[in-house]
């Protein structure tokens, strides 16, 4: 609490809006499945050049995963919602969730690599697509552990008939999964949010 009034207006609280990312989860996610198309040794390569320019917590997991590359890239910049961008000789690469494809129609590898993503993500994985602007390289999953004490946590709220939420920038699959594992009921789930969107739903 950052100040006495905050503490006292607590008492009076109907509502209680939690991030999924390291508040329910442990925040430490690890790469669990890998589908390259391609050379693998050569994605990886290209994944750490991307991913190690970052301090994104997925950033350092896919950096960790890949391990040390020596190609480099250039003008790298993380868009807010979507992933990574940047630049390796001297192609331009994107790496993040399904935002990276636009609005462009799907190619028969975007097709193929959405369909295995959306088994990942009902298994509770935060899927991530390597592309460069016409074909899908890569696709990994990312799975991170309920925190221990999360779930009871939001039974202990419930019991105070607190109204519990989880936000989360994941896609509504992964979401889902995660918000049962803590006791939150799908009706409760804000998923593929932006932070400008997690603002609107606490005005909300």
């Amino acid at each position: 609490f950052k100040n006495a009034e905050a503490l006292q207006r607590s008492a009076t609280l109907t509502t209680v809006l939690l991030d999924k990312t390291a508040t329910l989860t442990e925040g430490k996610p690890k790469v669990v499945n890998f589908e390259p198309y391609g050379d693998p040794a050569q994605i990886k390569q290209v994944t750490y050049a991307l991913e190690s320019k970052l301090n994104h917590p997925l950033a350092v997991c896919l950096s960790e995963f890949c391990g040390v590359g020596s190609v480099t890239a250039e003008d790298v910049e993380y868009v807010v919602g979507t992933g990574a961008r940047g630049k390796v000789n001297p192609k331009t690469y994107f790496l993040g969730n399904e935002r990276v494809f636009g609005d462009q129609p799907p190619t028969q590898s975007q097709t193929d690599a959405l369909e295995r993503a959306k088994a990942w993500s009902q298994e509770g994985k935060t899927v991530l697509f390597l592309w460069d602007g016409a074909c899908v390289l890569a696709v990994f999953a990312l799975a991170d552990t309920l925190k221990e004490g999360s779930a009871a946590a939001v039974k202990a709220m419930d019991g105070l008939g607190l109204e519990t939420y989880m936000l989360t920038g994941d896609n509504r699959d992964c979401a889902e999964h995660i918000a049962a594992q803590a006791g939150i009921c799908a009706e409760h789930v804000y998923a593929e949010v932006l932070p400008e969107d997690k603002l609107a739903a606490v005005k909300e």
